[in-house]
């Protein structure tokens, strides 16, 4: 079977693992695009022609997937004329490096991939994500069932050109098959707690932190960057007024779950976190390492 770039007119015309993208190449995303020395080089004599930018955006319903629920992703492209729409699953804890998840395998060697054809072309296109359509051993993450989820999707023109890869077509979401956590009783509002003009939480904000060798900022900074949110937040108050936050409660309710680290993750990772949302455990004004130990220590102790 054909390699990167080799033409085809069916995934049968491919190695195992590619698949016949646009009905005429061979594709795998990590090996045709990562120099992975197992996959076929493009020939010479015939290059694959650069990839169109065919990418608008891409939007997902909500980042938790749970028993019984399901998801839908929309995606758009930039022109009227798209035939195939196709969505790759990465598992965000299996990665080849930094940003870069290796395709979830839930079939050997063959990366989970969802594609609707439309006729006539059109330009969005959304599929439904159901949780038992993805509560299955990965079998390029040692058959461990995947918990952090990443999308990419792309789209084929009616020349049959498959589109590059772009950060805005990418979602993310979470996976979880544990039961809810306990809720972790929340501390009642300490008066005066504010976030000052500094960037500091006021001395009077109480904090239920880690002994040593954890280390806290002094004093708890509520002072995140602006560009790691959609909008500005208008309200970093409650940000000092969440006594578990340093323990791992990034969102505020109460409970310190996998939700909280998919937050420190996205926000590590340059995507966009809800304005409520603070993963930044230590206080120190940034999201880092430091805060991954933290929550990983809450839910892991």
């Amino acid at each position: 079977g054909g390699g990167c770039g080799t033409a085809c007119t069916a995934t049968a015309d491919c190695q195992a693992g590619f698949t016949c993208i646009g009905t005429n190449v061979c594709w795998n995303d990590t090996k045709c695009s990562s120099g992975d020395p197992t996959a076929t080089p493009i020939p010479t004599a015939t290059p694959v022609p650069a990839r169109p930018a065919l990418c608008q955006s891409a939007t997902i319903s909500k980042t938790s997937l749970v028993p019984d629920d399901s998801l839908t992703i929309t995606s758009t492209a930039n022109t009227s004329d798209i035939k195939t729409f196709t969505y790759g699953f990465y598992n965000l804890d299996n990665l080849y490096g930094p940003n870069n998840p290796k395709p979830i395998f839930f079939t050997a060697d063959t990366h989970y991939i969802r594609s609707d054809s439309t006729t006539p072309p059109v330009t969005t296109n959304s599929i439904t994500v159901t949780y038992d359509r993805l509560n299955k051993p990965d079998l390029n993450w040692n058959s461990q069932k995947p918990i952090k989820i990443q999308v990419n999707a792309y789209f084929t023109n009616s020349e049959g050109k498959f589109s590059a890869p772009d950060a805005n077509c990418v979602v993310q979401f979470n996976i979880s098959s544990a039961p809810t956590a306990t809720p972790i009783p929340t501390a009642t509002p300490v008066p005066g707690c504010l976030c000052n003009t500094d960037g500091s939480c006021a001395s009077v904000c109480a904090f239920d932190k880690f002994a040593a060798p954890i280390t806290y900022a002094n004093p708890i900074k509520c002072s995140l960057s602006d560009s790691l949110f959609p909008t500005p937040p208008s309200d970093k108050n409650s940000w000092c007024q969440r006594n578990m936050r340093t323990k791992g409660d990034a969102d505020g309710n109460g409970t310190i779950n996998n939700m909280d680290y998919f937050y420190y993750i996205s926000a590590v990772v340059g995507g966009k976190i809800p304005v409520t949302v603070n993963p930044d455990f230590d206080g120190d004004g940034a999201v880092s390492n430091l805060d991954r130990e933290i929550v990983i220590k809450t839910l892991n102790p």
